[in-house]
């Protein structure tokens, strides 16, 4: 069964290149283009990993996963957190179990996503 990941970026190049590139390796792939959204499309997909872009507007990255963390049916869902803006963020965070910095490479992002999914 293909895993099913929510990308949630409201850069919409990035949310379209990373979307095909991960239905190339066979995931399902579900989009947000904010934190309030990506907390809706969350509860009626229940995705097994998230990536969630810091800067977005409506609801930002870090308020979406401490919504998903406190208020989720599934709570330990992985997530990784994306930022171009490096110093606006702490790497590492307990609410996010990997941080991605923008732009990164197509095959560092897939071995973090794959290491998180064996987990």
């Amino acid at each position: 069964m293909s895993k099913k990941i929510l990308l949630v970026d409201d850069e919409k190049d990035i949310l379209t290149a990373l979307k095909e590139l991960l239905e190339m390796e066979g995931f399902i792939i579900y989009c947000a283009t904010n934190g309030k959204e990506g907390i809706n499309v969350f509860k009626e997909t229940a995705p097994d990993l998230i990536i969630v872009d810091m800067m977005m507007p409506i609801m930002n990255g870090a308020q979406m996963v401490e919504n998903i963390r406190l208020d989720s049916i599934n709570p330990e869902v992985p997530i990784i957190m994306m930022s171009s803006v490096v110093s606006l963020v702490k790497i590492e965070n307990p609410r996010w179990d990997a941080f991605i910095r923008k732009p990164s490479g197509f095959d560092d992002i897939l071995n973090i996503i794959n290491k998180l999914l064996i987990k």
